[in-house]
């Protein structure tokens, strides 16, 4: 199984398995979020900027069927990468 671990570094480390945190009906308390951090949840994706990177990892690793996890930050906005997985496989 693949196994995440997040770090900030004000608080503990979180250890969690991602087939169970990164599910749409995911149940784990770590897809909730907190109060104070469903405030900051305002930026809404940009189809244009995922069609972007959609496009440049295509070309870049020559594949045509890819599954892409990205993150948004909160305040800047910016798009992270966190995950491609090959399709099949």
């Amino acid at each position: 199984l693949k196994r995440g671990i997040a770090f900030i570094a004000d608080r503990e480390t979180i250890f969690f398995d991602s087939h169970d945190v990164s599910k749409a009906d995911s149940t784990s308390s770590l897809s909730i979020l907190d109060p104070d951090d469903q405030e900051l949840c305002t930026i809404q994706p940009d189809a244009s900027k995922l069609q972007q990177i959609v496009y440049v990892l295509r070309r870049k690793l020559g594949m045509s069927l890819m599954g892409i996890d990205v993150v948004i930050e909160n305040g800047s906005g910016r798009y992270g990468i966190i995950d491609i997985n090959a399709y099949p496989g």
